[in-house]
């Protein structure tokens, strides 16, 4: 009973969630609600998120590689 308790109320929390909180979203949108306060740390920000795209990018394609490689 208990359990079902705190999942009603957890429920009604996420309905009434109309504006979700950073703890609540991704961490990729976390620099969407944070504006940078310099043009350099706008920059800095924008290279981290384009590393971190490639980085994937390059994970993506080492494991399509080494599956083409089994075959």
């Amino acid at each position: 009973m208990k359990s079902q308790w705190h999942n009603l109320v957890k429920g009604m929390g996420v309905v009434f969630n109309v504006y979700p909180t950073i703890a609540s979203m991704p961490r990729e949108l976390h620099r969407f609600m944070n504006q940078p306060k310099s043009v350099e740390q706008a920059f800095r920000a924008d290279a981290n998120a384009l590393r971190q795209d490639w980085d994937k990018v390059g994970a993506s394609l080492r494991q399509a590689i080494t599956g083409i490689e089994r075959v």
